[in-house]
């Protein structure tokens, strides 16, 4: 069972930070959902009294919805925007504003045409030099499913550098998925 207070202020925040993730840093969290990782987020972007913000978006009102109650209750509501996107792949908000890119667990439902599509939306939001960070699961190596499950692990990192951004850091360990501990990878990537 997930110790949700461990999780949110100190298991999260500890690897977002190996990956780059900063306080005060603008980010945006793709694919959201309840916020098991936007919360978390929320906290360390803004400790020290840093103004960060970040912007979650996901395809599913209950998701949105029950995200917003989450983000009340932990009274970081004002962190965080939340976004409805019924538009699939497009990420609705200015260029380069972005200093981080989250997409955990859901590059799986996209074609390669669409994976394509959605990396060059993450480099249009991107600050120069920005993070995109993915735990990219249900790959080959990893409970095979829909659009991954033909892919290694070396293969997705090879699909998202060759659309200008460069293998950053690589961290695997105990993650949240679907609401509970799992052993994953999160990938890091620059964008060139």
């Amino acid at each position: 069972m997930v110790n949700w207070q461990e999780w949110i202020h100190v298991e999260a925040p500890r690897i977002l930070k190996k990956c780059g993730i900063r306080p005060g840093d603008m980010v945006i969290d793709f694919g959201s959902g309840i916020g098991d990782y936007t919360i978390p987020t929320a906290f360390l972007i803004t400790n020290g009294n840093q103004k960060g913000k970040i912007i979650a978006i996901d395809d599913d009102k209950n998701n949105v919805n029950k995200l917003r109650k989450r983000a009340q209750k932990y009274k970081i509501s004002e962190v965080i925007t939340n976004i409805l996107n019924e538009k699939g792949i497009i990420i609705n908000v200015a260029p380069e504003i972005a200093d981080a890119v989250l997409i955990f667990d859901v590059l799986h439902y996209f074609t390669k045409n669409e994976r394509a599509q959605l990396y060059s939306e993450i480099y249009r939001v991107l600050v120069s030099n920005g993070l995109f960070i993915t735990f990219p699961n249900h790959h080959k190596n990893s409970y095979p499913l829909w659009e991954l499950a033909n892919m290694t692990l070396n293969d997705i990192i090879d699909e998202i550098e060759a659309l200008h951004f460069q293998l950053n850091h690589t961290w695997k360990g105990k993650l949240i998925h679907d609401h509970a501990w799992y052993t994953g990878t999160i990938l890091s990537f620059r964008k060139k």
